[in-house]
């Protein structure tokens, strides 16, 4: 079974460096496909989790009970009839800027890698490390990945304002409330451990998932079609992509108890005791009389507000701090500096191609692949290399091309 090691250096991703290069790498091609995104998310969680669900609640039910008058309550509705109709132009805006930007920024980046791949050594591609990792790097491109973490960051503070909000109306109805909602702050070194968990898995099956997509896209091009009826290879590949499969599934089997365990208990601390304890308290407040039926309804939608905006706030980190992870790989084929560097001196017009004696072995093989090869090529000349399979026919060609 195939199964990629994880080294040190991909245990030790730094999530923050990467959240603000990949936001930096966004703003960089496109301003407005974060911006867009977080006038979006502002104005559509403030109105949501504290206009809507509880400042319009309480001035309706301070009216029933007779604390307001209706002249005000009907102030209050115009006013939030039209803060309604500016927030949804606002997120009209934001949604405008955000689409238009989203093809802009894959179309740079996508030049970007393709400028950068152009100029890499061509050996890189014939190393399954090296090119595991350009695949994973185009991942970030392929899956939306730039659209997602400017999503998600906009999300995650917008969240945060409107959770701001929300905690302080229930803390200045009850400061004790606050200690029900203190276990959700736990949950984001829990769910920073269940993504580390889930890229350490997909990293895991990286080799496995290229073989398999090797295989299904050689089984299906008809260029094969002959090579396939004609010989036992058919049987190879699918022994190949069985072993991929099975492999994969061990991984998943491997990562998967840990992965429902951390779940688990994100659910547990960012939902069951916040609910629970404040549903409890609150109850039991309203039954000893300290707590007035719409104070009641305020807090029990107040609370359902702060799981919200804790749920946005949980998910999108969680999401932030998977994607981050994956632009290490971005980051990485950025970075990478090829060994071979062409000079200033431009090459003439082609006469002749001479070896001399050479020899070659790969690193991982003691068995020359070739040796003591010498022949001359001369303009306008054919040569033929003929050989058994294994002869270092490739190879040969290879060194020519300068892999």
């Amino acid at each position: 079974m195939r199964i990629t090691p994880i080294t040190r250096e991909q245990n030790s991703v730094p999530v923050f460096k990467n959240i603000v290069y990949g936001l930096r790498l966004g703003f960089k091609c496109d301003k407005n496909l974060f911006l867009g995104y977080l006038l979006s998310q502002i104005m559509a969680n403030i109105f949501s989790m504290y206009l809507q669900n509880i400042l319009f609640l309480k001035i309706l039910l301070e009216v029933i009970d007779g604390n307001g008058n209706f002249a005000t309550y009907v102030k209050y509705l115009v006013a939030f009839v039209a803060f309604s109709s500016l927030i949804l132009i606002a997120e009209w805006i934001g949604a405008r800027m955000h689409q238009f930007a989203t093809k802009k920024v894959l179309k740079i980046i996508n030049n970007m890698i393709f400028k950068k791949a152009n100029s890499l050594d061509v050996s890189c591609f014939e190393d399954p490390a090296f090119y595991d990792k350009y695949q994973r790097a185009v991942l970030v491109v392929t899956n939306s990945y730039f659209d997602m973490i400017c999503y998600d960051a906009a999300d995650f503070l917008s969240s945060i304002v409107s959770l701001v909000f929300v905690v302080g109306t229930v803390a200045a109805i009850n400061p004790v409330y606050l200690l029900f909602l203190l276990p959700t702050v736990f949950a984001f070194a829990v769910d920073t451990a269940k993504s580390k968990c889930v890229y350490k898995r997909d990293l895991s099956m990286t080799s496995n998932n290229r073989i398999k997509a090797y295989i299904q896209r050689t089984v299906f091009l008809k260029d094969y079609a002959k090579d396939l009826r004609t010989s036992n290879i058919f049987a190879v590949l699918m022994n190949r992509f069985k072993a991929a499969i099975d492999s994969n599934i061990m991984i998943l089997k491997k990562y998967g108890v840990a992965l429902f365990a951390y779940t688990m208990l994100i659910t547990l601390l960012s939902e069951f005791i916040p609910i629970i304890g404040t549903y409890a308290f609150a109850g039991r407040e309203l039954l000893h009389g300290a707590l007035t039926v719409s104070s009641f309804s305020v807090v029990v939608s107040a609370v359902n507000s702060v799981r919200s905006s804790m749920y946005h706030v949980v998910e999108s980190f969680d999401e932030l701090t998977q994607i981050a992870l994956y632009f290490q790989n971005l980051k990485d084929f950025f970075a990478y500096e090829p060994k071979i560097v062409s000079g200033d001196k431009k090459a003439g017009a082609f006469e002749s191609l001479e070896f001399k004696n050479v020899s070659f072995k790969y690193p991982s093989s003691d068995k020359y692949t070739l040796k003591n090869i010498s022949f001359k090529l001369t303009k306008g000349e054919t040569l033929a290399v003929v050989g058994v399979n294994g002869a270092g026919k490739s190879t040969l060609v290879k060194l020519i091309l300068r892999f």
